[in-house]
């Protein structure tokens, strides 16, 4: 980096999901979404939801800033994920729709729907995905203005560490165990250097430009805070071939 941000070991989480595993059955666990099809789940636990807007953006190759709030004031960002198997409440096929008239439907669905009223907008090539509550509240985190740059990062976690930073300065990063065997075929797009010049601008700006930076994955932000704010959050790069990298605010 040109300007370092705080080199220590990090807690991440990294998911790494084969083709192969998203066709056919899982042991046990209901059928799996084939290639290729998007389905937007419509059940009311919003890590669903979560998981189906991922698929429009990863399997239509396009950034997507997602804004999510997980349901239940108690979640633990120390926890990793749960993923889950497959279909479980009404769905909607968003396969033949394009990018704009897919978010449509999702902001239609979840007006009506289970899970919270998200809206979207499109700012500098990113899809903006947030929920609805957010226009009307007091700013959230991700409204938070960071002066920045520029500034070169060694890769995505390196982005998201200086990300946390804004909010926590002493945030560190520890290593978990078995995190440090990635696929080879992985590395260069963990590690990709990524950039970002002098600005003014939100959070989420940050999160956008890095997006469009790196070319190859989409940005998640998970509230356990209806309001939106720090406590909590987990931020994660997802992308497009098969690969997360998360990083959860710290426990206080």
């Amino acid at each position: 980096m040109t300007a370092r941000v705080v080199r220590s070991w990090v807690v991440v989480t990294i998911l790494v999901c084969g083709l192969a595993g998203l066709s056919g059955r899982g042991q046990g666990g209901p059928p799996q979404i084939p290639p290729g099809r998007i389905l937007l789940e419509t059940s009311p636990t919003s890590r669903a939801f979560l998981v189906s807007v991922e698929r429009l953006g990863t399997v239509r190759r396009i950034p997507i800033g997602i804004e999510v709030i997980i349901q239940g004031s108690t979640v633990n960002p120390r926890d990793p994920p749960v993923i889950p198997r497959g279909p479980s409440g009404p769905t909607y096929d968003l396969s033949q729709l394009s990018v704009r008239d897919a978010l449509e439907r999702i902001h239609a669905t979840t007006v009506r729907g289970a899970v919270s009223q998200y809206v979207w907008a499109e700012h500098a090539g990113v899809f903006n995905l947030m929920p609805a509550r957010f226009l009307a509240a007091a700013p959230t985190a991700l409204d938070r203005r960071v002066r920045s740059g520029p500034i070169d990062f060694d890769g995505v976690r390196e982005a998201l560490v200086w990300i946390h930073q804004r909010f926590d300065s002493a945030y560190k990063i520890v290593r978990r165990e078995g995190v440090q065997h990635e696929s080879e075929r992985l590395r260069p797009l963990i590690d990709k250097r990524l950039s970002l010049p002098s600005q003014d601008g939100t959070v989420r700006d940050v999160l956008n430009h890095l997006a469009i930076e790196h070319g190859g994955m989409l940005w998640v932000a998970e509230f356990s805070d209806p309001a939106g704010s720090y406590r909590n959050i987990r931020l994660s790069f997802v992308g497009f071939d098969n690969w997360t990298i998360m990083m959860p605010a710290r426990v206080h």
